[in-house]
């Protein structure tokens, strides 16, 4: 037997060659024509070594098997193919060929290896059992005592011209030639997404220790989907009780649930349950200069327990409200650094106060980024009002078995 390399050639790419390892018959190349069914097997072995155990005396390769199958499989397959009738194409045909070893063959199955996905690096067979065992994934839901917990802090230094695009804000010319502009943080500056660097450290630890690291379960689950923009006016803020057996329900000063209404959804008096925090300039991207921010200019951050002044706006649409929200207009880390008496903002565009009362609050802050196009600001959850005459609404339900972790 001899081995070699099954190639693809000729001009219009119908012909197979065979490259030797070593000569046969001072042949360094031998030829190969399949027809009929056996073009297939062939192609899904183009460019992989074969081992050839008979060369016809025209000297073509008559017969050929992949070099990682076990003469004993081939044989069975072989056998097989000879135990039932034959076309006439088929029985012509100057290959007697195997299958590839991901078929099946009668009955017997070929047994199925690990394969390392960086598997030009020489890798032992992955553990079964033990700290880096293929098992099921413990969870993020919760600490566990028995695994590790923290974080990695990365510095880079970048050496070569690092792209960094922005793609919900790209623009096209009149040539339909598309441009992004770079995409940069809460802070303005550019912005490399964490999940980069992430990608990077998997995949070495992947490698180094032979194993996986993350694991979806649930197949069949939906992992998400896109909302349509109507359905956000009717999202109720809420937070997991300390507990950890219900919800909370921020209600904000809305009196009631939503009720699906057609295609869509009613809200008590069409006013939003969370509070818009102004934050990004939506034309141009980033933080607008007009962004409300604290007495000491710093920008409000994610989980921040904040106090703040809100004035009620309304969003027209041909001389008709379509909803009414709280806009923050002063926030603070403390009360005493509210202004006593808030001042008023007006109205821009679509966008009018509707001349009720301004409130103060205790919220606390939900920052997602400027993840969308045109997205312009972030939301203050109510957790209190600070006016007892105009109370908070506030709600607890149970939290549902399905969404509970052990």
């Amino acid at each position: 037997m001899a081995e070699g390399k099954l190639v693809k050639k000729g001009p219009n790419l119908n012909t197979w060659e065979i490259w030797l390892d070593k000569p046969i018959r001072g042949k360094r190349v031998l030829k190969l024509l399949p027809t009929g069914k056996h073009s297939k097997a062939l192609e899904e072995a183009a460019d992989k070594s074969v081992v050839i155990f008979s060369v016809a005396p025209n000297g073509q390769a008559e017969k050929v098997r992949l070099a990682d199958e076990t003469e004993e499989v081939c044989k069975s397959a072989l056998s097989e193919r000879a135990s039932r009738q034959m076309d006439a194409e088929e029985a012509d045909a100057p290959l007697m060929r195997c299958l590839p070893a991901h078929y099946k063959r009668g009955e017997k199955k070929v047994e199925r290896k690990f394969i390392n996905p960086y598997n030009f690096v020489p890798a032992p067979p992955p553990e079964t059992k033990g700290l880096l065992g293929q098992h099921a994934p413990a969870g993020h839901h919760r600490y566990h005592e028995e695994c590790w917990n923290g974080r990695i802090e990365v510095k880079i230094k970048t050496i070569t011209p690092l792209l960094l695009p922005d793609a919900a804000k790209e623009r096209a010319g009149e040539n339909g030639h598309k441009t992004f502009p770079v995409r940069r943080g809460p802070d303005g500056r550019p912005y490399l997404a964490p999940t980069a660097l992430k990608g990077m450290l998997r995949s070495a630890y992947e490698a180094i220790t032979n194993s996986r690291l993350g694991v979806f379960r649930g197949h069949e689950d939906r992992l998400a989907r896109r909302m349509e923009a109507t359905e956000g006016l009717a999202m109720i803020p809420a937070r997991i009780s300390s507990d950890g057996q219900h919800v909370e329900l921020l209600m904000g000063f809305t009196s009631g649930k939503p009720s699906k209404s057609g295609n869509g959804w009613s809200v008590p008096g069409d006013l939003m349950y969370a509070a818009w925090l102004p934050r990004y300039d939506r034309k141009h991207g980033g933080i607008a200069r007009w962004a409300v921010r604290y007495p000491n200019n710093d920008l409000p951050q994610h989980g921040n327990e904040v106090f703040c002044w809100l004035q009620e706006f309304g969003k027209q649409r041909n001389g008709n409200t379509v909803f009414t929200y709280w806009r923050v207009i002063h926030i603070a880390r403390e009360e005493d650094e509210l202004p006593r008496a808030p001042s008023r903002q007006q109205g821009h565009g679509s966008h009018q106060p509707t001349g009720s009362k301004p409130r103060k609050v205790k919220g606390i802050v939900c920052i997602t980024n400027q993840n969308i196009g045109n997205k312009h600001d972030e939301r203050v959850f109510i957790l209190e009002s600070l006016d007892p005459a105009t109370p908070a609404h506030h709600e607890t339900i149970p939290l549902a078995p399905e969404l509970k972790q052990a």
